[in-house]
């Protein structure tokens, strides 16, 4: 179902029409005139390398990782000049370099003899003669550094008509009839996605961008020794597919992995995403709908990076355009409006690599309308606070629960992209992981930070069902769980101490919130001693009336001596809840906010 579904995307976006050619970047192009002179040497529209323009070029004929296989007329350095930059003089092997820069050339010389265009005529003048220009070659190359590496893939221009040689006729006529003749003699068996009778595609082209893999590619589907084959069956007749579908689903995953450019939420930089896809550490996701649809773009607003919010530097129009977008995806999400088909197939695989090939991890299909369902019960579980639910990001929402983002484990990214997806449970590390940093000093970013923490803090108590009193979304009087009544204390103190002391070196949050979310009983008789002096100071009788109030719950029972990681928890929502009324200026409760109740995930 997955290849079939990816081979009608492949349809759907019309990568498909031009089945011998593919789309690939294509960094360099050489102008040459028709004798072969060389006239120059192109960046194709990057200023660095790497960020060339995507065109279509032919496909390689088959496979390339450890053998040699040129592309016709379009290919890297390595093959179309015999240029490559080795990590260490070890790492070199100049004769194998010879071998494809040769093996590039055989297939011109050919391909001239065939078809007596002058554009390739004039492209084997210009092999025959690379060794007294490579000097040139080398000098022209515009991205710096130590020139060469040996990636970049190169094109030819035909100066005298200014086109590309391997889109003319002849060449494309060529290669048309070639490929057809690789199917001479293939054995055919019904394809398992069209159902038709078909050679058999015996090696599936390889997918590029999928974590871990080989950076040249790796196949999902491949048969490389007898012990996977049976029947008599060989290679990709054990999975029998047509070349078209081979190249259709392959086509497809390419293009949802290819990596894009798009402005940071400040619009001073450009950050590089996955077309359709999100990074997961060492996977990937993408997704994709049986037809066009909203919630392709919505997924992606919602974690992709940069592009929830709009270029700060676009013109108003822009930004109104981003901003309505972002509506829309509120209304969607949050208020069960749907755009477009509600019924539409959605598609989600997960992937990751290994040393010889693609490994599926994941496989989700199912429709819009559930997707957000999904997203909905996911964002309204992290909601917390009077502010209205919002879409949050993965990288912020991770970002506040690792000191360093080089600390973030895999697996976490995954775990909330299922949770979002698919309505999985939330892992418990993130529990303590929060806790964590909570008991850190805050920092600049600490008020958003601190709602996040205590956002996926709420989530997981939600899940975990620890506690019989409802954790709100907001301020809830009506809690009396002891855990809750100390944070709600501990954040009427520290606001005690704010209003004495103006700019306090150091406040009872940073020497204390760790050790008094943990032993209560130990380090609350020494804070309400200190509040008694804060009290005096500030002069505010209404923050002594409600200290007094949260004292009188939590006296019949007592402070507890020792709270578990749940309880931690609940501290710091109640910590949470109490500094929101505070910067609220008023004593509201979730019941006078008649605000949503989150529904547990998983």
């Amino acid at each position: 179902m997955m290849i079939q579904a990816l081979y009608e995307l492949a349809q759907r976006e019309k990568l498909l029409e031009d089945p011998d050619y593919e789309e690939q970047r294509v960094d360099l192009i050489i102008s040459i005139d028709a004798d072969g002179k060389y006239l120059g040497l192109i960046a194709n529209g990057g200023a660095k390398l790497g960020e060339g323009n995507r065109m279509k070029i032919p496909r390689l004929p088959g496979t390339r990782t450890s053998g040699m296989m040129a592309r016709l007329l379009c290919d890297n350095a390595k093959y179309v000049l015999g240029l490559e930059k080795a990590k260490d003089e070890k790492a070199a092997k100049p004769e194998r370099v010879a071998e494809c820069a040769a093996l590039f050339a055989q297939e011109v010389r050919n391909l001239a003899s065939q078809t007596e265009d002058v554009a390739v005529v004039a492209v084997e003048r210009f092999l025959r003669s690379l060794d007294s220009v490579r000097s040139l070659l080398i000098q022209d190359y515009p991205f710096g550094g130590d020139g060469f590496t040996g990636s970049e893939t190169i094109a030819f221009r035909f100066a005298p008509s200014d086109e590309l040689v391997h889109r003319r006729d002849s060449v494309r006529n060529f290669f048309s009839r070639s490929r057809e003749k690789q199917q001479e003699g293939i054995r055919q068996l019904q394809c398992l996605v069209t159902g038709q009778h078909a050679p058999v595609s015996r090696l599936h082209p390889l997918i590029k961008g999928v974590p871990a893999a080989q950076p040249t590619g790796a196949a999902l589907v491949s048969f490389n020794a007898d012990a996977f084959a049976s029947y008599g069956l060989k290679g990709g007749e054990n999975a029998p597919m047509s070349r078209a579908v081979a190249e259709g689903y392959v086509t497809a995953l390419n293009y949802l992995l290819q990596r894009v450019q798009v402005p940071t939420p400040d619009g001073k930089k450009t950050v590089s995403r996955y077309r359709q896809g999100v990074s997961m550490g060492d996977a990937v996701t993408v997704f994709w709908t049986k037809q066009p649809h909203p919630i392709e773009e919505d997924v992606m607003s919602c974690f992709g990076e940069g592009v929830l919010v709009g270029d700060a530097s676009a013109t108003d129009e822009s930004r109104q355009k981003a901003e309505n977008r972002a509506r829309l995806l509120s209304d969607a999400i949050f208020n069960g409006h749907v755009p477009g088909s509600a019924t539409v197939p959605f598609y989600a695989v997960t992937l990751s690599g290994n040393a010889a090939r693609v490994v599926v991890r994941d496989w989700l299909e199912t429709t819009a309308e559930q997707v957000y369902e999904n997203l909905k019960r996911y964002f309204l579980a992290l909601h917390i606070g009077h502010r209205q639910p919002e879409p949050i990001p993965l990288r912020p929402l991770l970002a506040a629960l690792v000191f360093k983002e080089r600390d973030l484990p895999p697996s976490w990214k995954g775990a909330l992209l299922r949770a979002a997806f698919f309505g999985d449970r939330l892992p418990d590390a993130l529990l303590i992981a929060a806790l964590q940093r909570l008991r850190l000093p805050p920092d600049k970013y600490d008020k958003d930070q601190l709602r996040l923490r205590c956002g996926v803090i709420k989530a997981l108590l939600i899940q975990r069902k620890s506690f019989q009193e409802e954790i709100t979304v907001s301020l809830n009087e009506q809690n009396h769980e002891p855990a809750y009544l100390c944070g709600r204390l501990f954040a009427i103190l520290e606001q005690l101490q704010s209003a004495a002391i103006k700019d306090a070196n150091t406040t009872i949050r940073e020497r204390y919130f760790g050790a008094a979310s943990m032993t209560p009983a130990l380090i609350f008789p020494r804070l309400l001693s200190l509040s008694n002096h804060h009290a005096k100071k500030s002069g505010r009788g209404d923050l002594e009336k409600l200290k007094g109030r949260v004292m009188a719950q939590i006296s019949d029972q007592g402070f507890p001596r020792l709270l578990s990681m749940d309880g931690q928890g609940l501290f710091a929502i109640g910590y949470y809840h109490q500094r929101e009324a505070r910067f609220d200026g008023s004593q509201r409760t979730a019941k006078d906010d008649a605000e949503t109740r989150s529904e547990p995930i998983g």
